[in-house]
């Protein structure tokens, strides 16, 4: 039972004493009355008694040295590591990591929503308040505060004003097959991997793969098989749920890892994506598993020479010398500014709706899925529970792609001259992985 005591004759001589959850006996003064200070005593020992109690030392830790307490006992992946550890270190540590935690408060918190805001795009504010969240909501799951100083996630009062004065968020695109064309006859003159962005180009937007996904394919996981007789050519990629996608974690080495929601999939191709594929994998070292890789040999990084030839075939050059590319001298008009890697997926997938494929085939091809509530089928209602995609339909998805590549004969021609130009290769012939992954591919095909 907590108790007082009287210390000194000024005008709050009072103080409680209480016992501790270790045992120990803890103090505070400033009490007018010896009664005040009993109740005070009274009720931390309740809060004890409740599990309710947070030792005021305990918030005195800085915000830094919380982050070096928090940080090893959390379970990121390289990426999201190294993510979380730029938010902190451009963002946070700056503002207040000198400070105790108790000492952070709502309104500054507010403050650095509001700075971020004027400054950086929705996504990255988000990425920096819930990373704030986590240490401050963590600080009180282990007593250190007695209530986080953070907003509720959701909050009626100004959750109208979604957008930032002075900033549009990107709307993705989707491109028409001639753009995709010029783009892919292009990307050969645009630098010295342009040959095989092109491959990786028509690839990525007859498959509707993820950057990740496209650029981490692997030799193992991919079956061809040629034209036989009346047997048009035939085959499929297999995303697997533990390496099927590249990964660039910022200042890391790119690796291979799962992809996105670790959600593999089976990719079937269309004939002529099989025939381009058999060209090129023919061209390639047979002791080389990926597929597109630097001049070395070695995995590519997001942001690597390979994204410059993209970046030039889409937005064009002024035709600068350059003594080691002669290619880059002529000057060429810009295509589409600005667009995306990512915009091929769009681009994909707006195909497919316009060719009439069901929604269930759409999504299990791009490997997405509705969550919650959401329900993305064509008539709305129930279709996402009960209709599932049938070889019926993945049939006319692939039919639909072949329309559109013989729909422009003379582009898709020259394009195909192009390709066998730049990886010359004997006639094709099968490419088949390993059995696991060819046993892996019947039993998803079987599942779905």
């Amino acid at each position: 039972m907590a108790s007082a005591e009287k210390r000194g004759k000024g005008k709050r001589p009072w103080r409680a004493r209480y016992k501790k959850p270790d045992g120990t006996w803890g103090s505070e003064p400033g009490f007018a009355t010896k009664a005040a200070a009993i109740k005070w005593g009274n009720d931390r020992e309740a809060d004890i008694r409740a599990r309710r109690y947070v030792d005021p030392r305990s918030g005195t830790i800085t915000l830094d040295d919380w982050w070096d307490k928090w940080l090893p006992v959390q379970d990121y992946s390289p990426d999201s590591l190294a993510s979380t550890k730029s938010v902190y270190k451009c963002h946070l540590q700056p503002w207040r990591g000198d400070r105790p935690i108790a000492e952070i408060s709502l309104i500054d918190v507010q403050g650095l929503k509001k700075e971020k805001a004027a400054a950086y795009s929705e996504s990255l504010v988000g990425h920096i308040m819930s990373v704030l969240r986590m240490l401050m909501e963590d600080a009180v799951a282990d007593q250190r505060l007695q209530f986080s100083p953070m907003p509720p996630a959701r909050r009626r009062r100004g959750s109208k004003r979604q957008e930032v004065k002075g900033r549009v968020r990107r709307a993705g695109v989707a491109l028409e097959f001639k753009t995709v064309l010029a783009l892919a006859a292009r990307l050969p003159s645009a630098g010295v991997l342009g040959p095989m962005m092109a491959i990786a180009l028509i690839v990525s937007v007859f498959t509707g793969m993820r950057w990740g996904e496209c650029f981490g394919m692997q030799r193992k996981y991919l079956m061809l098989m040629p034209a036989v007789d009346d047997q048009p050519a035939s085959g499929w990629y297999i995303i697997d749920d533990d390496e099927g996608s590249l990964h660039c974690p910022t200042g890391g080495k790119p690796y291979l890892g799962p992809p996105k929601e670790y959600r593999g999939r089976t990719v079937e191709l269309p004939a002529f994506l099989v025939e381009i594929l058999l060209i090129y994998m023919a061209s390639l070292p047979p002791d080389q598993e990926l597929l597109f890789t630097t001049r070395k040999g070695e995995m590519l990084y997001r942001r690597g020479s390979h994204y410059d030839a993209w970046r030039r075939a889409r937005d064009g050059w002024p035709g600068a010398s350059k003594a080691n590319q002669p290619e880059l001298k002529v000057a060429a008009a810009p295509i589409c500014p600005g667009v995306h890697w990512h915009d091929l997926r769009h681009t994909a997938k707006t195909w497919t709706a316009e060719d009439g494929v069901p929604a269930p085939a759409r999504d299990e091809r791009f490997g997405h899925q509705a969550k919650g509530d959401v329900v993305r089928g064509d008539r709305g209602g129930m279709d996402n529970v009960y209709v599932h995609p049938t070889p019926l339909m993945r049939a006319q998805l692939l039919k639909g792609l072949e329309r559109r590549w013989e729909s422009e004969p003379v582009a898709t021609a020259a394009l195909m001259e192009s390709i066998s130009r730049f990886f010359p290769s004997r006639s094709p012939r099968p490419h088949v992985g390993s059995g696991r992954e060819a046993a892996g591919y019947e039993r998803r095909a079987g599942d779905q």
